[in-house]
């Protein structure tokens, strides 16, 4: 049985060596960050409520939902998905609920996400998923989200997907009106050749790390290039500030 692997970023520096390179072909590491390590790897569809929906499984409420996009947001989209795995994907990154979860193949991504400020101050948590092998790719001519795990990176990206360097992990459905299992539950005994890993961040050092990221231009406004984006990042440069220049003076 595997176990995952857990760890501890207290900085930049610390978290830079947990990162991983690119290893041989199509086995690419991508990673998720939360702001609390107490969740779940769960995607959206998965964190509702199904008792209180008027359908009895969590197929029958995906496909009214995906329903639902198909046809409101109709003339909104960039680009017109082709399969149903591309319409999840892009209802996915406008807050659809899916089953699909939001990972990125940029690991400062997934750091600006889990240095957010959580409401129960609990440290942050960064997900790094190392598949052993290609097979966990999911097929850009995959029509339906598959029955398993699988890693997809969307054909059509705007220009947000693009700057986080989206891409989705799928999550099977449970059948019927099924608990659904996390994917931390999932990976123990799981088939798939691949590694996953838990890398803590501190609560008492997000600040401190979200600052440094906004020095290397990892920020709102370039992870959401839109006015929420801006309004975003004026309102954290209210918190973000020094008292002491002493580091300017001996310098000069």
């Amino acid at each position: 049985m595997k176990t995952i692997e857990e760890c501890k970023a207290r900085s930049l520096d610390e978290y830079f060596s947990e990162l991983v390179p690119k290893l041989r072909f199509q086995r690419t590491p991508v990673y998720r960050g939360q702001a609390s390590i107490n969740w779940s790897l769960l995607p959206g569809l998965l964190r509702e409520d199904l008792a209180r929906a008027e359908f009895g499984n969590w197929a029958s409420l995906d496909a009214v939902q995906i329903s639902k996009f198909k046809k409101r947001s109709a003339g909104l989209l960039a680009c017109q998905p082709h399969s149903e795995l591309e319409w999840r994907a892009q209802g996915a990154q406008q807050g659809l609920p899916t089953a699909l979860s939001s990972w990125s193949e940029n690991g400062m991504v997934a750091l600006y996400f889990a240095t957010e400020l959580s409401d129960d101050e609990s440290d942050g948590v960064v997900w790094r998923l190392l598949p052993g092998d290609s097979g966990m790719e999911i097929s850009q001519d995959h029509e339906q989200v598959p029955g398993k795990p699988g890693i997809y990176f969307p054909r059509y990206r705007d220009e947000a997907m693009e700057n986080q360097r989206v891409c989705f992990l799928t999550h099977a459905l449970p059948e019927g009106g099924g608990t659904p299992m996390a994917f931390e539950d999932y990976y123990p005994s799981s088939r798939e050749e691949l590694q996953l890993c838990r890398i803590r961040i501190p609560h008492v050092e997000k600040e401190s790390i979200r600052s440094s990221l906004a020095t290397i231009g990892m920020d709102a406004r370039s992870l959401f290039p839109d006015l929420r984006g801006l309004c975003t990042q004026i309102r954290e440069e209210m918190y973000t500030h020094t008292n002491s220049y002493n580091w300017i003076v001996e310098t000069l």
